[in-house]
């Protein structure tokens, strides 16, 4: 697996050169499977694919990686 490109923004905090915007598993358009999502997204900081976008206009995101951040 190749490593993860990330941009350093202080001498101790790097994020992801690529984010995730939250919104595509918030659930607009449609509707999502929100266990497949929490599972994905366990996979993806797993493997150090963990900077995300998210906004209150994009409704249940903040929600959905409150399970997330607690492995559920």
């Amino acid at each position: 697996m190749s490593e993860i490109a990330t941009i350093q923004l202080a001498p101790d905090f790097s994020i992801c050169r690529i984010l995730h915007g939250m919104w595509q598993v918030a659930g607009w358009p449609g509707t999502i499977n929100h266990d497949s999502a929490i599972s994905q997204l366990i996979e993806d900081n797993a493997t150090g694919f963990n900077t995300r976008d998210m906004s209150d206009s994009y409704g249940t995101d903040e929600s959905l990686y409150g399970h997330v951040r607690r492995g559920m």
